[in-house]
């Protein structure tokens, strides 16, 4: 799961609960306040990339750690 730490991504391992077919529930592995990768661009994400948040409503993020939709900068 690629979360955003200081402006850069760190992929980390989560536990994964209950799915529907449109959610899937993360039991562990992501502290409460961590911004969540969810939109990584065509070409996804890499440990250690540099990105910019923007951060959104985490209306559908069950835990509410919020959203973070990272911009790769070079």
């Amino acid at each position: 799961m690629p979360i955003v730490e200081q402006d850069r991504i760190h992929l980390t391992k989560v536990k994964l609960g209950s799915a529907n077919g449109q959610s899937v529930q993360i039991t562990s592995g992501i502290p409460a306040g961590v911004l969540i990768a969810v939109n990584d661009g065509d070409d996804g994400v890499e440990e250690d990339d540099r990105v910019q948040s923007v951060v959104t409503q985490a209306s559908q993020i069950e835990h509410r750690t919020g959203e973070s939709s990272p911009r790769r900068t070079k």
